[in-house]
């Protein structure tokens, strides 16, 4: 029997489940269409990469960001020029975003659950290098879209995302590469329960 999907869902509802804020009551009608509509799968794949792409930018803007200043409502060439300079930077942020790039060499990371194998399996891959994840859910409670977070050998987070599952597994990139290093990739839901936990060595 054919599902009947409906209307695609609304770009606001996308950016909402993409940031892990989307309302509980709505959850179930919204991932029973997305499992359903490629189309919307695919949209909600761009919005994470925009959400993803706004959260690692953000902290750089703010520490950017001037003081406050008590004469901040009078016209200067300084603020006229740091205001067009934003604007510049914007349009080539867009542009950025549209243009055709030359391909990047991605380090291919498979990690996979085990059961019945003592102690917790360690994948490799090469520092500096952008990394191209897999994760298989083949064991592993199935899910429209996971989230994804790396942390240091000492337990602080260094990076986190949203990604959707397809094909029974979970494929993120990571242009920015890692240093050397013990890394862990921990796997939740969406609402933030965690499902399991991959050891990542950085040489």
């Amino acid at each position: 029997m054919q599902l009947q999907i409906g209307s695609h869902l609304d770009d606001a509802d996308l950016e909402q489940y993409s940031m892990g804020m989307l309302p509980e009551i709505r959850l179930v009608p919204f991932e029973e269409h997305l499992l359903a509509c490629e189309s919307c799968q695919d949209r909600l794949l761009e919005t994470e990469a925009f959400v993803n792409a706004v959260r690692s930018v953000s902290p750089k803007l703010r520490a950017a960001s001037p003081s406050p200043r008590r004469d901040r409502f009078r016209p200067r060439p300084t603020w006229v020029a740091a205001f067009a300079m934003g604007v510049v930077v914007l349009g080539l942020g867009r542009i950025w975003l549209v243009a055709p790039r030359a391909p990047m060499d991605f380090a291919a990371v498979v990690l996979q659950s085990s059961r019945g194998i003592e102690g917790l399996a360690v994948a490799k891959a090469p520092a500096g290098k952008p990394l191209a994840l897999t994760i298989d859910l083949t064991e592993l409670p199935a899910f429209p879209s996971y989230r994804l977070e790396i942390v240091n050998s000492g337990g602080k987070p260094v990076w986190q995302a949203s990604a959707v599952a397809r094909d029974g597994k979970v494929t993120q990139r990571l242009p920015q590469g890692f240093n050397t290093g013990q890394y862990y990739v921990r796997l939740y839901t969406l609402g933030g329960q965690f499902l399991r936990e991959f050891g990542l060595r950085i040489d």
